[in-house]
């Protein structure tokens, strides 16, 4: 618009309004311009902030993991579709079972902790909770079976010596649905700890005082 207002002062008197409706004219596309960038950039920044989102959409710290578990977690994710917090926090609660009460972290002085943990996955049907926790959890359920196995065994060898040999504990690893009475006896035959696996929530949940009027509650908390 400079030289376009420069050649027209040569034109006479008319010039100069000429000049002010380009100028004008100019500041409205100028206007517009900017008007129309700052939408592109709403746009690409919402775009950046989609794209980051479904590429970690819940910002799972998959990095304080392991290398070897985080390469799991991307090869899972890339082949089975397994999302990687889901199959992280599965993995966590596997670990947890796996230590249970060998292992303490001493926090202060005279706080120690177990790794125990309570993990919930969260999501719409089909949005793939159960098939990473019991991939996660093969190991742990392989050992259960195999204890089972050899319990029954040495349990058939006790009945049939009358008495004789020692009586067998079944070691456990995992329970799916016991009372907190039947639980407190799994966990004095355990006292490594085991863990609890529960298909659905809203089942574990709804069991919560269904057998007594109790504190079930307080037991779990």
């Amino acid at each position: 618009s400079v030289p376009q207002m420069a050649t027209d002062k040569s034109r006479g008197s008319e010039a100069p309004v000429r000049a002010r409706k380009r100028t004008y004219g100019s500041a409205r596309t100028v206007k517009k311009t900017r008007k129309k960038a700052e939408i592109v950039e709403i746009v690409n920044r919402n775009r950046t902030s989609k794209e980051a989102q479904s590429v970690n959409p819940n910002n799972f710290p998959e990095e304080a993991f392991p290398m070897q578990i985080q390469s799991l977690l991307r090869e899972a994710k890339e082949t089975l579709k397994f999302p990687k917090d889901y199959l992280g926090s599965s993995i966590l609660f596997a670990a947890s079972v796996g230590i249970g009460n060998s292992v303490k972290v001493q926090l202060k002085e005279s706080w120690k902790e177990s790794p125990i943990l309570y993990i919930a996955l969260v999501g719409p049907p089909g949005a793939n909770k159960s098939h990473p926790i019991n991939f996660a959890l093969e190991p742990i359920i392989s050992l259960e079976k195999e204890s089972k196995k050899k319990y029954a065994f040495l349990m058939q060898k006790f009945k049939q010596s009358g008495g004789s040999v020692e009586k067998p504990i079944q070691q456990e690893y995992i329970v799916s649905d016991a009372t907190t009475e039947a639980l407190n006896m799994v966990l004095n035959n355990n006292p490594k700890g085991i863990g609890l696996y529960k298909d659905e929530l809203i089942s574990w949940i709804k069991d919560l005082n269904k057998y007594r009027s109790g504190s079930d509650q307080e037991f779990w908390l």
